[in-house]
């Protein structure tokens, strides 16, 4: 791919006081890596007018989320003195409904400025986010961002990416205004915080290590529907359902690879927007790491029907204040679908991918890695 690269620095400068950006204790929690995303843009007859007209309105939205144009200044602090975003351009010699019609997640590592690795910390001058415009033969656009989740957390990021819509479309600061300090006011930072209680910061040693594979699985909104009306849980959440659908098959999986083994309880936890159930509530666009990790055990997965599971997660989630934070290795991101169905992209140990997928659970109410288009 051919690659261009600049620095977009806000429109207006960042004021003095303001060039020093302290996380907060919540933030302090969070292990210091980058966070990849990929959104996807249909085609234009002039990428050159788009691309021009996407720097001008970054450069404005920077200047109100000034601290995704800075620095990692330390562990507890970045470096807001406007030294510029990254912004990479990058021409693919394809078409992107082909990638779309049939997603290759190892393709798209190539989307991002330098190739994603969990193991890869923001050090000291290190910028906080990246992003890089991915032009396709076709006029699409794949947009790749990485930030640094110590400083931003993705509500942060999603109310930036609103805001820079709103510019883009010449609507200006009304659909979205981020409160930066919100988190530090409510949770001020503590240098001597033991470490014994921020397990992320020393997360490499709950990485797990063997062949991981990223697998997409697309729950329907009828599927879904029709998965509560049998379940009788019409008072738990699609997120709920999914979760506790997931979490069991998985714990069949994992419970078919080691038959004939002591049975062991599993733990699984889940990430928890603090800024509804705070009282009183913080407002949406509060900006940092607003979020508790609840843990929820089972201690016998053998006996377990999904009903069950799924009021285990939903009570788990309502007892955040009881919890304890911990890590777990196979992770699950959950997604929102266009007809308010799931997406859930799951990174599992590849010996446990063949159970999980067998199960009658996913094969009734989930598609593999469908086409997005």
């Amino acid at each position: 791919m051919e690659i261009s690269i600049e620095k977009i620095k806000p429109s207006s400068p960042t004021p003095h006081h303001l060039r020093i950006y302290n996380i907060s204790l919540l933030d302090q929690m969070i292990p210091c890596i980058y966070v990849p995303l990929v959104l996807y843009f249909y085609g234009a007859d002039n990428n050159d007018d788009r691309i021009q007209h996407l720097k001008e309105s970054l450069s404005q939205t920077l200047a109100t989320f000034y601290p995704f144009a800075g620095v990692i200044r330390d562990v507890l602090s970045a470096d807001c003195s406007d030294q510029g975003l990254p912004f990479y351009v990058a021409k693919v010699k394809s078409q992107m409904k082909d990638f779309l019609q049939n997603p290759n997640f190892q393709f798209i590592n190539k989307f991002f400025p330098h190739e994603y690795n969990i193991e890869k910390q923001p050090c000291p001058g290190d910028s906080i986010m990246l992003i890089q415009l991915n032009c396709f033969d076709c006029g699409g656009i794949a947009m790749s961002i990485m930030f640094a989740h110590s400083i931003a957390g993705m509500a942060s990021v999603s109310t930036f990416l609103r805001c820079w819509a709103a510019n883009a479309r010449g609507l200006g600061f009304s659909q979205a205004s981020p409160l930066l300090c919100a988190a530090q006011s409510s949770f001020p930072q503590n240098p001597s915080f033991p470490n014994k209680f921020m397990p992320f910061l020393n997360y490499h040693k709950y990485l797990s290590r063997g062949k991981f594979v990223i697998r997409r699985y697309v729950f329907d909104a009828s599927a879904l529907s029709f998965l509560k009306a049998q379940l009788s849980s019409s008072a738990a959440s699609r997120v709920n359902v999914v979760t506790a659908l997931v979490w069991k098959c998985f714990m069949e999986a994992v419970a078919e690879e080691t038959s004939g083994e002591d049975e062991k309880p599993f733990l699984m936890t889940q990430a928890i927007n603090l800024r509804k159930r705070a009282a009183p509530p913080f407002s949406e666009d509060s900006y940092g790491n607003m979020v508790w990790v609840p843990k929820i055990v089972c201690n016998s997965p053998q006996e377990k029907g999904l009903t069950d599971l799924v009021w285990e997660v939903k009570r788990g989630i309502s007892n955040i204040d009881e919890s304890e934070t911990v890590v777990m290795g196979n992770v699950v991101t959950l997604l929102d679908s266009r007809d308010r169905g799931i997406e859930a992209l799951a990174i599992f140990d590849q010996k446990y991918v063949a159970g999980f997928e067998k199960n009658d659970l996913i094969r009734n109410y989930a598609r593999v890695n469908p086409s997005i288009i």
